[in-house]
């Protein structure tokens, strides 16, 4: 299923940043360095989450999953930083091989609503560390 547009999606923006108070409430509440915690979400070709989430925490680590090959490199082309681990792979498989017990700051947001995407979160829930912040948009 092709991206779309993100003009089409203008409440986005206000997700993203919505998604960053949230996280910004939980590091404080739990003293814990964003630095302890990975950002995993499905960056899209210009990887818009993951510039938000590392402007207002520069020291986390960052991952954008993707199945789509084009998309990829779209990815490489507009990669900010370093930092950015781009996985050419799907979210089931990212998620299969999650070292349980990471503390994850995680965003799984999916075109559609199938079972195996519930199915995929769920295991990530299972596997997220304490302090975690895991969400999904169906």
């Amino acid at each position: 299923m092709r991206h779309p547009p993100y003009h089409l999606r203008s409440s986005k923006s206000v997700d993203r940043y919505l998604f960053v108070e949230i996280l910004k409430r939980v590091l404080d509440h739990g003293k814990r360095p964003s630095s302890s915690y990975t950002y995993v979400g499905f960056g899209g070709p210009f990887l818009e989450d993951l510039k938000v989430v590392e402007h207002y925490f520069p020291d986390m680590k960052l991952i954008s999953v993707e199945k789509d090959a084009e998309t990829v490199k779209r990815q490489i082309f507009h990669k900010f930083c370093r930092q950015v681990r781009l996985i050419h792979g799907t979210d089931e498989d990212f998620v299969a091989n999650l070292k349980e017990g990471t503390r994850l700051a995680l965003w799984f947001d999916f075109l559609g609503c199938a079972p195996k995407d519930i199915g995929t979160f769920s295991d990530a829930v299972r596997k997220a560390g304490e302090w975690s912040v895991l969400r999904i948009t169906l």
